[in-house]
């Protein structure tokens, strides 16, 4: 037995053996298994207890090796995620909605990833993320999905694809971006410095919710919680909303995909819904570019004939013009401006 064993596995079917023992054989094979799986080293009594032991000695032994294979892969588990948790240690605690910039990582790869979050980073990712990541920045700031987008299209040129997938990995790009990434300028951003954060994440803990937090001690500006705790009411302008879905879209050039695919992808993903607000994209729960490419490209190649699109009903019957017309007109606009 090893050290901190306190079990073993006694397998049922040896009851077709040991009932072919008289009960003092049996009484001797049991009274030298309980003195082997003790370490005490026994010599067999006799050469039936030999025998009959020989195979339930091996079954031990298999059981020993594939319980000390466990242990050494439970503890490499628990020392990984330590020094996950060890390594993000320096994050700004933070109750306060943020953009952050991380570098994320395994054996095989490493890029970045610049995103945004209601709640601590660790609680983001706990369990999620597929790499090793480590902290590199965190912004607070009134415009805080405005810093983001602002992020995204300065640093298109470095777009990255993970090769494992995970939530957020259309936001990533490749570790050419860092020089890039250091010489964006936010200060148009008013961001604000960590004891100005600290002192609205300690006053937001008591403050009633539509109360003032507090004033900023840079600029003397009134500040809403509102606007810095969980959900912002500023929107960034739709038209730079769709140019953002541009950049996204380009990469899937160099995948395969035509620019008449992508250009009838966004004209019908970037239709407006009545009030103006949001695209037709942006009501979806969830919208994974590249999976949704793959969808529309599967139903192009299965409903598309002689350059048109058309229904299976349309398939079937060869007679309905108007719903023909329909859909071509959904597909009719302006053209991606993919170059």
């Amino acid at each position: 037995m090893a050290k901190d064993k306190k079990s073993v596995l006694l397998y049922c079917d040896i009851i077709h053996t040991v009932k072919e023992l008289s009960d003092e054989e049996a009484g001797k094979l049991f009274k030298h298994y309980l003195e082997y799986i003790n370490d005490l080293n026994p010599s067999a009594p006799d050469k039936l207890t030999q025998i009959v032991f020989e195979p339930i000695k091996q079954n031990l032994k298999r059981d020993l090796k594939k319980w000390e294979d466990r242990s050494v892969k439970n503890k490499e588990n628990s020392n990984d995620r330590w020094s996950k948790s060890n390594s993000n240690n320096n994050e700004i605690t933070s109750d306060l909605i943020q953009v952050y910039v991380i570098r994320i990582f395994n054996n095989s790869e490493s890029f970045i990833k610049i995103g945004q979050t209601e709640t601590r980073i660790a609680r983001r990712y706990s369990g999620k993320l597929p790499y090793q990541y480590q902290i590199l920045a965190q912004f607070f700031c009134e415009k805080i999905t405005e810093l983001e987008y602002f992020f995204h299209s300065q640093l298109s040129e470095f777009k990255y694809n993970p090769l494992l997938n995970f939530a957020g990995k259309n936001e990533c790009y490749s570790m050419d971006c860092i020089d890039k990434l250091k010489d964006i300028n936010i200060s148009k951003f008013d961001i604000l410095d960590i004891s100005q954060c600290e002192t609205m994440r300690n006053y937001a803990k008591h403050a009633d919710k539509d109360t003032v937090i507090v004033k900023d001690t840079v600029t003397d500006k009134v500040i809403d919680k509102d606007i810095l705790l969980k959900k912002e009411t500023k929107q960034i302008n739709i038209e730079d909303r769709k140019q953002k879905f541009i950049e996204d879209l380009k990469p899937f050039l160099l995948q395969n995909f035509t620019r008449e695919t992508l250009n009838d992808f966004f004209n019908y993903w970037s239709e407006h819904n009545p009030d103006g607000k949001k695209m037709r994209f942006e009501m979806e729960k969830v919208f994974d570019i590249s999976k949704r490419l793959g969808t529309w490209q599967k139903n192009n190649s299965k409903f598309k004939q002689n350059g048109k699109f058309i229904s299976k009903a349309d398939e079937r019957t060869r007679g309905f013009a108007a719903l023909d017309a329909e859909l071509n007109s959904v597909l009719a606009g302006v053209k991606l401006p993919i170059d």
